[in-house]
């Protein structure tokens, strides 16, 4: 009965409706009356990557409602931070005696999650790794909030199941950035006290060399950067 419901409101609007050669991608920051069916679709929603990299500031847009005029904020400054998905209306503002279904789990960088679990563990990490601190009193005030905070703890262990090396693969993964720098020339310059992109780049050439593996042509690529 509700599914038949369902198939006749997106029936109907179907002349109205946008193409469907168009994706949710090339619909980005464009009014929600360009989503189409009108009758279904009556906001949209800011989903952010729930990943560690993604900036504070994203983050804290997740789930955020846009149902006015015109097109939604552009929060995500790279196509990968996050994404405006439409939101389509309640059983009940359909007109449908249902309640809703409870939240599902979303993909994320630490596995299956949900994101009302995730969000606030990113939103702390994100706080401390924003900060103008060292990279070790970083580490100093993560390793502490994952003692002090239960559901930080939960998913900071999750992440050290991923990766024995985090949260400092968390940092040295930044360093290769850096034109010609791997992942595992990244872990090196780590361990041998370059811990951030700039001191990287203020180090002497003599500093780098020392360093087993960088060699001329390389410090070359990191000087060009």
């Amino acid at each position: 009965m509700i599914l038949s419901f369902l198939t006749k409101l997106f029936q109907s609007d179907k002349k109205s409706s946008t193409s469907n050669s168009q994706t949710i991608g090339s619909l980005q920051n464009k009014p929600i009356a360009e989503w189409g069916n009108k009758n279904i679709i009556n906001s949209l929603e800011f989903s952010a990557t729930l990943q560690l990299r993604t900036p504070l500031e994203v983050l804290k847009r997740h789930g955020e409602i846009f149902s006015g005029h015109g097109a939604p904020p552009q929060y995500a400054k790279e196509e990968w931070h996050g994404i405006w998905l439409p939101k389509t209306k309640t059983f009940r503002e359909l007109g449908i005696d249902v309640n809703e279904m409870d939240e599902g789990s979303c993909a994320s960088d630490a596995g299956s999650v949900k994101a009302s679990e995730y969000l606030p563990f990113l939103l702390k990490f994100r706080e401390i790794v924003e900060k103008t601190l060292s990279v070790d009193e970083k580490i100093v005030s993560l390793e502490h909030l994952s003692k002090q905070d239960e559901n930080f703890k939960v998913f900071w262990n999750k992440h050290k199941a991923i990766d024995a090396d985090f949260p400092h693969s968390f940092f040295y993964k930044q360093l290769a950035t850096i034109d010609g720098i791997g992942h595992k020339m990244a872990k090196a310059l780590y361990e041998n006290g370059f811990k951030s992109v700039s001191e990287i780049q203020n180090a002497t050439d003599e500093e780098l060399l020392s360093v087993k593996g960088v060699g001329k042509s390389l410090l070359v690529k990191i000087r060009l950067n």
